[in-house]
């Protein structure tokens, strides 16, 4: 079953790295390395706690020097496949607009981020968990890990549409 979906997934992957590999990627990486850009690298809401109106970030033991929308992207793509973001566009966009209040966006840092955020890391761990590291899961239960992460493949698709559409606007 897994099999199937491969040429489409393969499709998505390729495209992530082809926007990785054109854009200044590598360039940005440099500057932040330069810079010493300081990222989470775990930074969903479970590491976000609100107390007496402050919040504080907690898990700081896997930050990196990396490029700063790395934290967001990682961020954005965790959120699509929740049931109230489910790969709407529009949220993500709310987003970036409200990340870009605080610390301005370049246009090649979205497309950066585009990249980070289509590249189907979940397939792929799946894949892996299942063909490499032979997870002792019954089938159902991969058949339906499976068919939970496909639910999203249009919704991606479509999402990928609409941020190529923002960028070019950007």
């Amino acid at each position: 079953m897994y099999s199937s979906y491969l040429d489409n997934i393969y499709h998505r992957a390729m495209t992530s790295l082809n926007f990785l590999n054109t854009s200044d990627y590598y360039k940005l990486s440099r500057q932040a390395e330069k810079n010493k850009t300081i990222c989470h690298d775990s930074f969903y809401y479970q590491n976000i706690i609100k107390k007496n109106n402050q919040y504080y970030i907690i898990d700081l033991d896997s930050i990196i020097i990396d490029l700063h929308v790395n934290d967001l992207g990682k961020l954005i793509r965790r959120l699509m496949f929740k049931g109230s973001y489910e790969w709407d566009f529009q949220k993500a966009k709310t987003l970036i607009e409200a990340y870009n209040e605080v610390n301005k966006l370049e246009k090649n840092e979205l497309e950066v981020m585009l990249a980070l955020i289509v590249f189907p890391h979940k397939f792929w761990k799946l894949g892996r968990k299942r063909y490499i590291k032979y997870k002792n899961w019954d089938e159902n239960k991969y058949i339906h890990k499976l068919n939970r992460l496909m639910k999203y493949n249009d919704m991606q698709n479509k999402f990928l549409e609409e941020y190529l559409n923002y960028i070019e606007s950007y």
